[in-house]
């Protein structure tokens, strides 16, 4: 299983495969998935914006939609 986390809502959903882009309350409408890796048992949090992840690993430095590569593991 997968963390998928959309780039326009910030939504995060563990899944097997990246869920459909419909329904996204961003305004442009539709969900935009960015995998951020396997979901694990060690915590990652992004210093930039605070958003925490289960992960195997690192999540991807494209995971902020602040830009740049901010996490740190817990």
């Amino acid at each position: 299983m997968e963390n998928y986390q959309c780039f326009n809502c910030r939504i995060v959903v563990p899944a097997n495969r990246a869920p459909g882009s419909g329904g996204c309350p961003s305004s442009k409408g539709a969900h935009n998935w960015l995998n951020m890796g396997r979901v694990g048992s060690s915590t990652y949090q992004c210093m930039k914006c605070g958003e925490t992840l289960q992960n195997v690993r690192t999540p991807p430095t494209g995971g902020c939609l602040q830009g740049g590569h901010h996490w740190k593991e817990l």
